[in-house]
Order: C-alpha cells, then sequence, then structure tokens
C-alpha cells in the first residue's frame, strides 16, 4: 500500500487548481462520498483531510481529480484493479473506457476493484493440505508479519511426513519449515505460516561465505529476523546428483531415474544434475504461494536475483526468494525451467483467478 506524505498532497492539491476548468457547485452524494471514502481508509489518507486540502475549488470535479490521481500513486493496486476486471493492463482498463477525464468511470471501477480484493481475501486457491502433530516447542509461537515465501527442497526422501517427524525427535531446536510438498503434489502442514516461524534460514552458518560487506548480516539477530518475516515451504527432492557409468544417485546412494533428472551445462552450486520437481510438485507450489499472496500480501513480482546470493533478500526484502538466494552453501532451490516459468507468471495467474466474480 502506498501511504501519501503531506508534499504528496500538497502536489496533488496543486494539481487539482491547475486543472480546474470549469467549476460545479454541486455538491458530493452520499454514494460518491462513500466510494471516495473507501478509497482514503486504502491510501490511509482521511476523507476530511482530503476535502480539507481541495477546499478552494469545492467542487465535484477537483475532489475526482485528487482521487484520480490517488489511484495514479497506487499504479501496482491499478493493475490489480486491471486484471481483475478482465485487462492484462491498467492501460488497456485507460484505454477502453476512454478514461481521460473520466473520473465518474474511474470511481466505478475502483470501486468494483475494491470489492474484489475484499473478496479476494477469503480465497482459499482449492488448497487441500495435510496436517501434521508438530509439537508447539518445535516453532516459534510469537505472531510476526510476515514478508517473504522462501522455496527450499529437502535434499531428501520423498517423504514429508518423515521430514516432520525427523525434525521433531532431532535435537535442533525450532528447526522447520512451515510446509513440505511431496512428489504427487500432496501439501503437509505444520504449523500457521501466517502467524508463527522456525528456522530454516541459518545466515549466521560458518559455512556462508557471503561478500565482505554482507558479513555484518550474519547474526543471530538478523536471521530470526529473516525467518520470522518468511514463510517457507520445503519440496521433496534429493537435489545435488552425481553421474556414475550413465547413471545418477544422491548423497545417500540413491539412485534416481533419469527421466527424473535435469542437466545444467554450466553447473549450479558446484553440481551438473538435479533431480526434478515434479509438475505436482510445481503445481502445488503456486497454489501455495498465491493463497499467502492473497492472505499475507506478499508480492508475486518474479525476482531474477533469486537463484544466487542477493543483497535485497539478505536485507530483507519482501517477495519470493529461496534458500540460494541467503546462502552460498545451499542449493536449494535450484532453477528448473518449468518452476522459473511458474514464478515467472505469477502476477499473471493471482489476478486472473476464476472464481472472482
Amino acid at each position: 500500500m502506498y501511504k501519501l506524505n503531506e508534499d504528496d498532497i500538497n502536489r496533488i492539491v496543486e494539481e487539482v487548481i491547475k486543472r480546474l476548468k470549469k467549476p460545479s457547485k454541486e455538491e458530493l452524494t452520499k454514494k460518491e462520498k462513500s466510494i471516495i471514502n473507501k478509497v482514503c481508509n486504502y491510501t490511509g489518507i482521511s476523507y476530511e483531510k482530503l476535502i480539507s486540502r481541495s477546499r478552494k475549488t469545492e467542487t465535484v470535479r477537483a475532489r475526482y481529480i485528487v482521487f484520480t490521481e490517488l489511484i495514479t500513486k497506487l499504479k501496482y493496486s491499478l493493475s490489480e484493479a486491471g486484471a481483475v476486471l478482465g485487462y492484462n493492463h491498467a492501460t488497456a482498463l485507460y484505454a477502453k473506457n476512454k478514461l481521460t477525464g473520466g473520473e465518474y468511470q474511474m470511481t466505478k471501477y475502483y470501486h468494483k476493484y475494491l470489492k474484489s480484493t475484499e473478496k479476494m481475501k477469503t480465497i482459499n486457491p482449492n488448497i487441500k493440505v495435510n496436517k501434521i502433530d508438530f509439537p508447539g516447542n518445535q516453532y516459534v509461537q510469537k505472531e510476526t508479519k510476515k514478508r517473504t515465501f522462501i522455496i527450499h527442497h529437502s535434499a531428501g526422501w520423498d517423504n514429508a511426513r518423515n521430514m516432520f517427524h525427523h525434525w521433531k525427535e532431532d535435537k535442533q531446536g525450532r528447526v522447520a519449515t512451515a510446509y513440505g510438498i511431496t512428489d504427487n503434489g500432496n501439501i503437509f502442514h505444520g504449523f500457521d505460516a501466517s502467524k508463527y516461524y522456525a528456522y530454516a534460514i541459518y545466515i549466521n552458518s560458518r559455512h556462508n561465505y557471503l561478500p565482505e560487506k554482507l558479513n555484518k548480516f550474519k547474526t543471530h539477530k538478523h536471521d530470526t529476523l529473516l525467518n520470522s518475516q518468511a514463510i517457507q515451504c520445503e519440496i521433496c527432492n534429493w537435489g545435488g546428483l552425481t553421474e556414475k557409468n550413465g547413471k545418477f544417485y544422491s548423497w545417500a546412494a540413491v539412485e534416481v531415474p533419469a527421466d527424473k533428472v535435469v542437466f545444467y551445462p554450466e553447473k549450479f552450486r558446484g553440481y551438473h544434475w538435479f533431480e526434478k520437481y515434479t509438475d505436482n510438485e510445481i503445481k502445488a507450489l503456486e497454489k501455495l504461494i498465491i493463497y499467502h499472496a492473497i492472505k499475507d500480501n506478499i508480492p508475486v513480482t518474479y525476482n531474477p536475483d533469486m537463484w544466487d546470493i542477493s543483497e535485497r533478500a539478505i536485507r530483507g526484502a519482501e517477495g519470493i526468494w529461496s534458500h540460494v538466494s541467503y546462502r552460498t552453501d545451499k542449493s536449494d532451490a535450484h532453477p528448473q525451467p518449468e518452476l522459473v516459468s511458474m514464478l515467472m507468471r505469477l502476477e499473471d495467474t493471482l489476478f486472473s483467478i476464476k472464481n472472482i466474480k
């Protein structure tokens, strides 16, 4: 959400006065006040303050110009509005409705958008999870605001239930992720990811050789910050593989069939071969990300720097990242083309959810 500051308000009001050509003495109707009130609430500026700033004009048109300027400030939200209403881009929304000066049309569309976003917050995009009996002492039961979604893979067997059991039995404390996804796309859920957190990044590991300028972030305090704002998910996957006589093996000497292997010619984190994420895993991950993007307001804009150490991620930038964004000694997740493709289209997918009326 973009919140206007004092300079923004002054600039907008000055622009209103410049653009006003034919003042009208018509007063706002109750319905018009209600619509503008909703937008004021959304942008963090009170209706009274908005009106007092444009009191010199005392016109409906002046207030609508202020209103549309607010929307211009909310470009990202306007793109959402256009997509919810069936347009690919905000510009298409303008062009289709000839909105130059069409303030009333914009209020109508934005009002419709606000109603849609209210409904979006309640949508569960056909997501089914298997709840795990995971003790409360295995995660931090402190409610924190979520800003990131971090993708991991387990480097182990196709058994998310056993993964949670392992975390429950180990002596490492509150080390876990909220979710695990198996090859067939089943999602296992250990704790409420929108409220609580566990430690899965460990940026302060002594094996994490960050660039010199980022070493100041290798502290337990910063690791806690990064984990506390993250929703984290493990995909069941062996990760990096070694090849011997045309066959592929995991670190545990488990053979992975050749048709389940992806090859990176230039190597990725030291490996040419990785076990593929299955189509079902990628689809389940997509649903999970969309669910939390809606519920927790996590941005889904693709971050191309997520496949290596990212200064933005380490500093705490919001969005979707992977474990390799924070750690030099990790190889999860790997940039399989199908996974990258899904992440790149997330914005379009999110705002074209079919069951929004």
